[in-house]
C-alpha cells in the first residue's frame, strides 16, 4: 500500500531552500543562479531567468528522467549564489517519474496513469447502487438513476461532489499509486492526523465505538486488529473516523405518516361573562403523509427535509367560546397589579406558603398615601377596621371564575377605605390609600389572594 504524500516533505524542502538562500549574507559571489520547482518538486536550474527546455536536459540526465521538463506550466523560480548550493539540493531531491497528478479539492494524489484512476472511481460509484443490475441500468439510462428501493427508501440520485484537476507530469516516484485498489483505499480512508484513545479499565470495543462515534469496521481497520482480539488497560487505540477524500452524495426519498394537528379557534360569546371559556367543539388530529428528501455523503446523513405534504385524514378544529359579557361585581380572572409601583419589599421568599411564619401574603411599598387598586371586578365583603393587626382594610369577593372562587385583601390603609361593604367595584378602582395602620413597621400594602378558601402566592396569579 502506497502512502499519500504529506505536506511534511514539501515543508522540509522549502525550509532547506530558505536556509541555503540565507547564506548569501556571508558570501561574496555575484553570479545569480535560478532554481526551478515544478508542482513542488525540483526539476532544474540555470544561472539566469531566461530558461528554456534544452537547458534543463543536463539535470534530467543526472536524475535519470526520460522525458524533459515542461517549462511552460507550473514553474517557480528561486535564486541561489553558487553551483555548490544547488548541487547539495539536487542530492536530496525527490526522484521523479512520468505519471498523473490528480488534485481533488485541496488534496493531491499521484497515480501511474489515468485509466487506473478511472477504474477506481468506477468501483466507488458502483457501491452507491444496491446491485450490479441497478448499476448496469444506470449506465444504460445515460447515467441517470432509475428509482429503486433500498432499505425502505427510494434511491433517486447520486453525485460526486469534488473538484478534479488532472495533469500528466513528472511526479514523485515513491508516492505513485499503481493499482485501482490502492487508489480506492487512499480516496476512501484518508485522514490527516491520528486521534488516540487510551483504554481504561472496564472499557470494551463496544463502549469505545459508542464513545467515539466510530464504526466497528473503521476501528478494526485503523488498528489492524480482528473483531475477537483482546484489548488491555493502557493500550492506545486509534479512534479516527476516516475522512474520505471522495464525497459521494446519495439522494433518497421516503414517506412518513405524521399527525396533522388541529387548530384552536377562539370565538367571542356575549352570552358568557368575561373570564368564562367554553369548549364548543373538541379538536381532533388528522393524519398526513410527509415526503422527505434525504441526502447522505459517504453513507452519513447530511440533510433531511420535508418536501411535500399529503393529507390523508382532515383534522377537526377545536372551537372555544370566550365570554365578553360584563357583569357588575363579578371577576374576570385577569388580575391587575394592586399598586402604582412594583416594589415587593419581602420578595417571593417573604411569602410563607406553610403559614408557619404567619405571613401568607406579599408586601408592596410605594409611598404614604399611594392609591390601592382592586385587582379585579367584585363585591366588597368588608371595608373598615381590622382588630387583628390589619388596620384599615378591604376584602373583595370576586365570585366563581371557571369553577374556582377568588377573594382578595388589602391591609394597612391610611384612613377609612373609599368603598363600603356590599358595594360592587370594578378592576382598577381605587379602594383607599397606602398607609401604616395596624401592626406594621412602616408604610406598605399587605396584599393577600384567597383561591377556593386557601391563601395562595399572589405572584403566581398576577405580575407588575
Amino acid at each position: 500500500m502506497k502512502k499519500h504524500i504529506t505536506p511534511i516533505i514539501l515543508i522540509t524542502v522549502f525550509v532547506l531552500l530558505i536556509l541555503i538562500a540565507s547564506l548569501d549574507k556571508i558570501k561574496n559571489e555575484t553570479e545569480e543562479n535560478v532554481f526551478l520547482y515544478s508542482n513542488g518538486f525540483l526539476t532544474g536550474y540555470k544561472n539566469n531567468e531566461q530558461i528554456n527546455e534544452n537547458e534543463f536536459k543536463l539535470l534530467n540526465e543526472q536524475k535519470n528522467i526520460e522525458s524533459s521538463v515542461n517549462i511552460e506550466n507550473n514553474k517557480t523560480f528561486m535564486q541561489f549564489n553558487n553551483e555548490q548550493e544547488i548541487s547539495d539540493i539536487i542530492k536530496n531531491s525527490v526522484e521523479l517519474v512520468n505519471g498523473v497528478s490528480i488534485k481533488i479539492d485541496e488534496k493531491r494524489i499521484y497515480v501511474e496513469n489515468e485509466d487506473i484512476f478511472n477504474e477506481a472511481m468506477e468501483d466507488i460509484v458502483k457501491t452507491s447502487f444496491n446491485s450490479d443490475t441497478d448499476y448496469a441500468n444506470y449506465l444504460a439510462n445515460d447515467k441517470k438513476v432509475l428509482r429503486t428501493e433500498i432499505d425502505g427508501k427510494i434511491f433517486t440520485d447520486f453525485s460526486i461532489n469534488n473538484k478534479f484537476e488532472i495533469t500528466e507530469e513528472l511526479v514523485p516516484k515513491d508516492y505513485v499509486l499503481s493499482s485501482a485498489d490502492d487508489i480506492k483505499f487512499e480516496l476512501l480512508n484518508y485522514e490527516q492526523e491520528k486521534k488516540y484513545d487510551t483504554v481504561e479499565f472496564g472499557q470494551t470495543v463496544t463502549t469505545i465505538i459508542e464513545e467515539n462515534e466510530i464504526t466497528e469496521r473503521d476501528l478494526l481497520l485503523n488498528n489492524d486488529v480482528e473483531k475477537d482480539d483482546l484489548i488491555y488497560n493502557g493500550q492506545k487505540i486509534v479512534v479516527n473516523q476516516p475522512t474520505p477524500i471522495i464525497k459521494v452524495q446519495s439522494t433518497f426519498e421516503f414517506t412518513k405518516q405524521q399527525p396533522l394537528n388541529f387548530r384552536t379557534i377562539e370565538r367571542q360569546d356575549s352570552n358568557l361573562r368575561v373570564g368564562e371559556r367554553k369548549v364548543v367543539q373538541t379538536g381532533k388530529n388528522g393524519t398526513q403523509n410527509v415526503l422527505y428528501r434525504q441526502e447522505e455523503v459517504n453513507g452519513v446523513l447530511n440533510k433531511e427535509l420535508p418536501v411535500k405534504y399529503m393529507v390523508t385524514t382532515q383534522s377537526l378544529d377545536e372551537i372555544i367560546a370566550v365570554g365578553t359579557k360584563q357583569v357588575p361585581g363579578v371577576g374576570t380572572g385577569n388580575f391587575k397589579w394592586p399598586s402604582p409601583t412594583c416594589n415587593v419589599t419581602n420578595g417571593s421568599g417573604g411569602f410563607d406558603i406553610t403559614g408557619s411564619g404567619g405571613h401568607i401574603a406579599i408586601d408592596i411599598s410605594s409611598w404614604y398615601g399611594a392609591p390601592i387598586y382592586a385587582v379585579d371586578n367584585g363585591t366588597v365583603s368588608y371595608a373598615g377596621w381590622g382588630s387583628g393587626g390589619q388596620g384599615n382594610y378591604v376584602e373583595i369577593n370576586h365570585g366563581t371564575i371557571n369553577g374556582q372562587t377568588y377573594r382578595s385583601k388589602y391591609f394597612h390603609m391610611v384612613n377609612t377605605p373609599n368603598v363600603r361593604t356590599g358595594q360592587k367595584v370594578e378592576k382598577g378602582q381605587v379602594l383607599g390609600s397606602e398607609g401604616a395602620t395596624g401592626f406594621v413597621t412602616g408604610t406598605h400594602l399587605h396584599f393577600e389572594l384567597i383561591v377556593n378558601g386557601r391563601k395562595v402566592n399572589p405572584m403566581n396569579y398576577l405580575s407588575c
